[in-house]
This record gives structure tokens, sequence and C-alpha cells, in this order.
């Protein structure tokens, strides 16, 4: 089995995919009412201890550094702590190694029919090209809501969609990606 994680210091989206790359089981880990990164952790690793054993490969979100958002650098630091803290309780409970992919391949990976390819010196390169002002998280989760057409997805008492399902989202899109990955070439 295959699990892809959005880590997020609030909430963890979480995607476990069958070898045959069919979906197994899509979730979150609400972080919200926790303390500190410490106790964090040891929520997330309760919820993947039942895998133990069967978890044969991990592919975890890189946290966005330089997105523009005004985002102080004592957040910055604390999503890249707490990202590693949770690759290595990935390591420590399911014996995996993490693999991390930026949000930029992912996206690429899970959205070929926005990726463009053009020669540069002899070389063919790629490149993605959202549609300009389309909320990313939402087109990712209608993506994912096309190919998983029966999951249930949360919305709260006013019938609006919750936050949590594009941690989800985000997660499946990461797992999925693992799967077409080219781990030799990560930094493209």
């Amino acid at each position: 089995m295959v699990i892809g994680l959005d880590v997020s210091s609030s909430v963890i989206g979480v995607s476990i995919f069958n070898e045959d790359k069919s979906l197994y089981k899509l979730f979150y880990v609400d972080l919200h009412k926790k303390e500190n990164l410490y106790e964090k952790k040891n929520t997330f690793k309760k919820h993947i201890e039942p895998y133990k054993g069967l978890i044969t490969e991990c592919f975890i979100e890189e946290p966005l550094l330089n997105t523009g958002i005004s985002r102080s650098r004592k957040t910055t630091v604390t999503l890249i702590q707490f990202n590693g803290m949770i690759s290595d309780c990935i390591y420590n409970e399911l014996a995996v190694i993490p693999v991390h992919i930026s949000v930029y391949n992912v996206r690429k990976i899970f959205f070929p029919e926005y990726v463009s390819y053009k020669k540069v010196k002899g070389e063919t390169k790629s490149t993605l090209s959202l549609p300009l002002g389309v909320n990313k998280k939402e087109l990712v989760w209608r993506k994912v809501t096309s190919m998983e057409p029966n999951f249930q997805w949360i919305y709260n008492k006013k019938g609006k969609l919750c936050t949590e399902n594009f941690d989800m989202s985000d997660a499946y899109a990461v797992g999925y990606a693992g799967f077409t990955l080219d781990k030799t070439n990560l930094d493209e």
C-alpha cells in the first residue's frame, strides 16, 4: 500500500492506495486542539499505527516556502519542523523512508492536461500552467471528486464544503503522483 500525506500543523490529509492504484482510504487527522507539535505528532502516530507492515511507500508534499503569501518566518519554520517530525514518525512507525514531492511536481503529475512541452537547447522541458484565477485547492478537489465519485465528502451544517476536504484531496493528489513519479528527477 502507498500512503500520501498533506501535512500542516492543524490538519493532516491522508490517502492510502492499494498496489493496483485504487483508493483504500481517504481521511484527515484533526490537530487543532493539540497544544504542541509533539502532541500533534503523537495524535498522527495513533492514526497510522494500524497500517504497520502494510505501507510500502510514503509520499509527503513538501511545505511551500515562498508562496508570495504573507507568512511569518516562525510559521514557515514550524511547518518545516513538523513536516520533519511527521517524516520521522513514518520512518519509525512504518519502516518506510518518505519521499518528499513539491506541490509543483504533484500538480504536474496530477494535471497532465495543463502541462505543455517545449524544446530548450535540445532538451524537452515541461511546464505546468493551471488556469489563472482558479482556486487551486478547489481544482484539485474537483478532479479527485471526478476520480472518486462515491467518496462521501464532509459538509458543515449550512451545506458548505468543509476545508478538511481540501487537505484530503491534496493528500490524494500526492499519493496518486507517487505512483508515477520519476524518483530520479525530483528537482525539475
